[in-house]
C-alpha cells in the first residue's frame, strides 16, 4: 500500500530506456569498430573470427558463474571456491561492466595492431615496386640491346618477356 502503481510502473520504463541507451551506444562502437576492418578483408575476417570467439567464451564464462551461483545457493555451499561466486553473483554487474571493458581494450589493442599491420604492407609494397621499376629499366636496355642485333627466335621470346615486364612497369607506374 505505501507504493503507488505509477512509480512501480516506472522500473519498466526505466529498463527499456537503459536498455536502448546501451543498445544504441553499443550499435555505434560496433559500427565505429566494424568501419576500420573493411579496409582489408583479411583484417575484417580476422576481426570477425576474434568478435565471435570472444563472445563465445565470455558467454561461457557467464553462464559457468551463473550455474555455480545456482548451486551454490541451492546446496547451501560456502567457503573456498563458493565466496568468490556469490561476490561475482551479488555484484554481476561489475562483472558486466569488466566485459564491456575487456571488448574496449581489446578493440583498441586490434586496431594498433591493424595499424602496424598496414605500415609493414605499405613497406612491402613500396620495395615491391621498386623492384618493378629496377626490373622495367633492365627490360627496356635489353629490349634496346636487342634491336640493335638481329632478330632471331630467342630475339622474339626475350622481347615478348620484355614487353611483359614493360605492362607492369605501366602498371606500377599507375599505382605510384
Amino acid at each position: 500500500p505505501g507504493v503507488p502503481p505509477v512509480v512501480v510502473m516506472l522500473l519498466p520504463c526505466l529498463f527499456a530506456v537503459g536498455m536502448a541507451l546501451v543498445d544504441t551506444l553499443d550499435g555505434l562502437v560496433m559500427l565505429w569498430a566494424y568501419g576500420w576492418t573493411m579496409i582489408d578483408s583479411e583484417t575484417k575476417i580476422l576481426f570477425n573470427l576474434f568478435i565471435t570467439v570472444a563472445s563465445a567464451a565470455i558467454a561461457l564464462l557467464v553462464a559457468t558463474v551463473e550455474v555455480l551461483g545456482y548451486l551454490s545457493d541451492h546446496f547451501q555451499w560456502t567457503g573456498g571456491l563458493w565466496k568468490p561466486v556469490r561476490a561475482i553473483n551479488n555484484n554481476f554487474e561489475l562483472f558486466g561492466c569488466g566485459i564491456i571493458a575487456f571488448f574496449v581494450v581489446a578493440t583498441l589493442i586490434a586496431m594498433a595492431l591493424f595499424r602496424q599491420y598496414l605500415e609493414r604492407l605499405s613497406r612491402e609494397r613500396a620495395v615491391l615496386l621498386e623492384e618493378i621499376h629496377v626490373l622495367a629499366r633492365r627490360a627496356h636496355s635489353l629490349r634496346v640491346e636487342l634491336m640493335s642485333r638481329s632478330h632471331g627466335p630467342m630475339a622474339t621470346l626475350v622481347l615478348g618477356t620484355v614487353g611483359v615486364l614493360s605492362d607492369f612497369e605501366e602498371a606500377a607506374a599507375k599505382e605510384d
